[in-house]
Order: C-alpha cells, then sequence, then structure tokens
C-alpha cells in the first residue's frame, strides 16, 4: 500500500464521529468590514460557516500576568477534505458553547489533515 492511501485512510479515521474521538466544531471566517474612526474598530462583516468534524486536542489555561485574563489554548485536528477553505489567523472556532480565535494553521500527515491552535481569553 501506497504511503499516500496509508494517510487517507489514517485522515477519514482519526475525524470519524463513530470512532469515538470526533467532536462537531463550526469555523466561521472573520471578514473585517468599514473602519468606525470614532472608536478605531473594523466592524465584522457576517459570513458563511462551515461545521466539520475534528479531534479536540490538548487544553492548556495560563494566565496573562498583566490583565490577570485567564488564557485558554486548544487544538484541534481537522481533515483537508472537510474544509471549504483553510481557516486563517483570526477567525473563529466555536466547539459546543466556546468560541475561540484561530493562532495558527498547520499542515499534517502530508497536507490531509491540518491542526488548527486557538485561544479565548477571559477575564
Amino acid at each position: 500500500m501506497a504511503w499516500t492511501d496509508l494517510v487517507n485512510d489514517m485522515a477519514d479515521v482519526v475525524v470519524d464521529p463513530d470512532a469515538g474521538v470526533g467532536v462537531s466544531i463550526t469555523i466561521k471566517p472573520r471578514v473585517l468590514g468599514a473602519m468606525d474612526f470614532a472608536t478605531m474598530a473594523e466592524s465584522t462583516v457576517a459570513s458563511s460557516s462551515t461545521t466539520v468534524n475534528a479531534v479536540r486536542g490538548r487544553k492548556s489555561v495560563t494566565v496573562d500576568p498583566v490583565t490577570r485574563a485567564k488564557i485558554v489554548v486548544a487544538t484541534y485536528t481537522v481533515a483537508t477534505a472537510d474544509l471549504v477553505a483553510t481557516p486563517d489567523h483570526d477567525d473563529h472556532l466555536t466547539d459546543g458553547s466556546e468560541t475561540y480565535f484561530i493562532r495558527r494553521v498547520e499542515p499534517i500527515a502530508s497536507g490531509r489533515m491540518i491542526r488548527i491552535e486557538c485561544e479565548t481569553r477571559t477575564n
């Protein structure tokens, strides 16, 4: 069996919700709109979201020493074929009731899967 066949089979099994390890996540691109110069903030334009199966990886919690905010960093693995487009930095990822900002997207398994690292901050 060729390497690509093995990687394809692994990618299909790893994110299979019937295998008991997959979770359903929603990825929503963050599209910036007009700039409000009074508040110096950009508005966010509504965009379509994609719901896919993923494997929830490790989760770590730290505290920002300056702001005392709790920082939760989580990782997810997703089959590339399940995505409409590759997520980008600052897109939103929702897992159940938790919403994260995507920090990093990294291809793994010869590009058949991607690892998504995301974070959320709470005071």
